[in-house]
């Protein structure tokens, strides 16, 4: 939320984060959409997350735009709250509320910095492409007003609030550019220990979103889980009788060591496809059969494309900056301001 044009993904004791656990929105990753539908900015700024991430956080497209001249952009932006109320603020003060509902306010400062670049990133190219989102699904949120924040963190509103808008007024007008054009900023919560590659995810190809070591996820609460299903359950879902005697192979991975293929009894399947049937967290996980039932193990959680929230933060607090976490995601770009 959420592996979208953008989007997003959160965690699993965000309380103070006012996220929901992956988006992308949503990572929730799914095959590329074109447009996003998920807030009602009318300023013409799309975006995605997901609850469970099947695209959750940002997606690509194959288009390439060329940077918008500064006396073209939108100095407000109009959001339609869930109960229809139109708030008109500041762009900067947007992205604010969008890094708020995207990332734990509790992350290192610097990890905040890079949500808010990949934040502003993703919605100027969506202005730029004259995008306009619509109210679909507010469950989906990836923005949060004061009024709310101040209802989410409570005594910690000041302190958090803060630190966010410290985030954003530090990296106030920045984006990440490749060949002169805004990227698609996608991102998502929790890797598998790698980051997967546009072509392996949606079958595009991005000099920016290819496979790099993400090995700082392994610690995130959100690394690893498991989901146990009776036979019955699972053989509806697959459309055929899966019994205890029956054989599941992985026959190929990707570049970011997720599944790309698996073969269950005779039947071959996509890694994708699997994570979508049996909703899953990450297209990295282990399918195991016995007792009746099916257990399957998950690593990460999102579609694992561009920026790792919970990567960032592990890098952040390391020492690295917010531009070396930014170049280490999305190798290959500059950040322009």
């Amino acid at each position: 939320n959420v592996e979208t044009s953008i989007p997003k993904e959160n965690t699993q004791n965000n309380v103070e984060a006012s996220i929901p656990e992956e988006n992308t929105k949503n990572n929730v990753e799914t095959s590329i959409p074109k447009e996003n539908t998920q807030n009602n900015v009318e300023t013409s700024i799309p975006k995605e997350n997901t609850k469970n991430d099947t695209e959750s956080h940002t997606d690509a497209s194959n288009e390439e735009y060329k940077i918008i001249e500064e006396e073209n952009l939108e100095d407000t932006v109009n959001v339609t709250m869930a109960d229809g109320t139109i708030l008109t603020m500041e762009f900067e003060d947007f992205i604010i509320g969008v890094v708020a509902a995207e990332m734990p306010a509790s992350f290192h400062v610097e990890a905040l910095k890079t949500q808010a670049v990949a934040t502003r990133t993703y919605y100027l190219k969506a202005i730029e492409q004259g995008k306009k989102t619509t109210q679909v699904n507010w469950g989906q949120i990836t923005f949060r007003s004061i009024d709310e924040l101040k209802s989410i963190w409570g005594s910690d509103f000041n302190r958090y609030y803060s630190k966010i808008e410290q985030a954003v007024e530090n990296t106030s007008g920045e984006f990440i550019t490749y060949n002169n054009s805004y990227i698609e900023a996608v991102y998502y919560s929790t890797n598998n220990g790698r980051t997967e590659s546009s072509l392996d995810v949606w079958g595009n190809y991005f000099p920016y979103l290819i496979s790099v070591d993400s090995p700082w996820d392994i610690d995130a609460p959100s690394y690893l889980r498991e989901v146990e299903l009776d036979l019955y359950v699972a053989n509806s879902l697959l459309g055929f009788e899966v019994d205890n005697n029956t054989e599941a192979e992985i026959l190929s991975r990707t570049d970011g060591d997720s599944v790309k293929e698996i073969k269950i009894g005779d039947q071959v399947y996509t890694g994708k496809y699997i994570r979508e049937l049996f909703k899953l967290r990450s297209t990295d996980f282990d399918f195991n059969i016995s007792d009746n039932k099916i257990i399957i193990t998950t690593r990460g959680f999102g579609h694992g494309v561009g920026l790792s929230q919970y990567g960032s933060n592990g890098m952040a607090n390391l020492g690295y900056t917010y531009r070396q976490i930014l170049e280490h995601y999305y190798p290959n770009t500059s950040i322009q301001k």
